[in-house]
C-alpha cells in the first residue's frame, strides 16, 4: 500500500506563502515552477534540486524521522491523504525493534565508519542518510532493512572487529524477506539490486563519482533476490551479483523471475579479474 500525502496540507506546511499554479494533476510551486507535488498524494518533484521522490519520504528527509515515527508525525498533523491507511507493524515486532534501536548510534567517526572508508576504500560521499548504525557494545554496523512501504522490518548486522575486519556472517535483527535496504533512490523506473552492502556503496559511489544518480536496493543476502518486492511502476532491473558459479545461477533465476513480472531484466559485472564491485575498487583480484 503506498502512503499517499494530501497535497494541500504538504504544501501549506512547507512551502506557505509561496506562490502556487494549479494544472489538472499536479501542483506547480513557486515563481517558475520548479517544483511541483502530484494531486494524488504520490510525488514530489524538485526540478532545481534534481530530486524526485515520494511525498513522504521527502517528509521524511525534511523532519529527520524514521518511517515508524514518521507515520505517526504526518498522522498528528493531518497530512494523510488516505484516513483509512494502517500501520501495519506488528506490535510485538515493533517494540522489539524500538529497543533494538535503542541501543544504536549514527555511525559517523564510529569504528563501523572507519571500517567503511579504511577498509573497504568507501568515501562519505556515497553512505545514505539515517540508514547506517552502530552498536559500540556489541561492536556491529547495522543497516536499516524496509517493506516496500519503506517501513523499517530488521536490519543487518555487520560484527567488526579490533583489526577493523568483518569477523563472522552477517546477521540479521527482524526480517528481511521481501526488503531491502536503499542506498540511494532516483526514482522506480530503475533499479539496481545487488547482494552486499559494500558492493551496494561501492556502486553508488562509482556513479556519484561521475555525477550520476541511480536507485540503489541491498538485498541483504543471494537468496533475497528471489523474494524482494518491486514497486508496480518499476521496469528495469539490474543484477549486480558476484563474478562467480552462484552469482551465475541467482542471475538465471532473477532472469525469468523479473522476465515473467514484465521487467526488462541486465546483469551489472565487475571486471572478469575481481569477485565482486569492492574487491575491484580496492584492486583485489580473485585468486583462483
Amino acid at each position: 500500500m503506498k502512503i499517499l500525502i494530501n497535497p494541500n496540507a504538504f504544501i501549506s506546511m512547507y512551502f506557505q506563502s509561496v506562490k502556487t499554479e494549479d494544472k489538472p494533476n499536479e501542483i506547480r510551486i513557486g515563481n517558475k515552477g520548479s517544483k511541483a507535488v502530484m494531486k494524488d498524494g504520490t510525488m514530489f518533484f524538485d526540478h532545481e534540486e534534481d530530486n524526485h521522490t515520494s511525498m513522504f519520504n521527502e517528509i521524511m528527509r525534511r523532519e529527520g524521522y524514521p518511517f515508524n515515527y514518521c507515520i505517526k508525525f504526518c498522522e498528528d498533523m493531518g497530512l494523510l491523504l488516505d484516513n483509512n491507511f494502517k500501520r501495519t507493524v506488528n506490535p510485538k515486532k515493533q517494540t522489539s525493534l524500538d529497543t533494538f534501536e535503542k541501543d544504536l548510534t549514527p555511525f559517523g567517526f564510529t569504528d563501523g565508519h572507519w571500517y567503511l572508508k579504511d577498509t573497504r576504500e568507501i568515501e562519505d560521499l556515497a553512505f545514505p542518510e539515517n540508514t547506517l548504525f552502530w552498536n559500540q557494545e556489541k561492536r556491529f554496523l547495522a543497516h536499516r532493512i524496509s517493506d516496500i512501504n519503506m517501513l523499517t522490518i530488521g536490519y543487518q548486522r555487520i560484527f567488526i572487529n579490533l583489526q577493523m575486519q568483518k569477523w563472522t556472517t552477517p546477521k540479521i535483527f527482524g526480517q528481511c524477506k521481501g526488503g531491502k535496504t536503499v542506498i540511494n533512490h532516483n526514482g522506480y523506473e530503475e533499479i539496481i539490486l545487488v547482494e552486499g552492502l559494500e558492493d551496494g556503496l561501492t556502486l553508488n559511489q562509482s556513479y556519484l563519482a561521475n555525477n550520476i544518480c541511480k536507485t540503489i536496493w541491498v538485498m541483504t543476502g543471494v537468496g533475497n533476490f528471489m523474494n524482494v518486492i518491486l514497486p508496480e511502476e518499476n521496469r528495469k532491473v539490474l543484477i549486480a551479483i558476484d563474478n562467480d558459479d552462484a552469482g551465475e545461477k541467482m542471475f538465471q533465476k532473477c532472469l525469468e523471475r523479473f522476465s515473467n513480472l514484465k521487467k526488462a531484466v541486465s546483469r551489472l559485472r565487475p571486471k572478469p579479474e575481481y569477485k565482486d564491485f569492492n574487491d575491484e575498487l580496492r584492486g583485489i583480484k580473485n585468486v583462483k
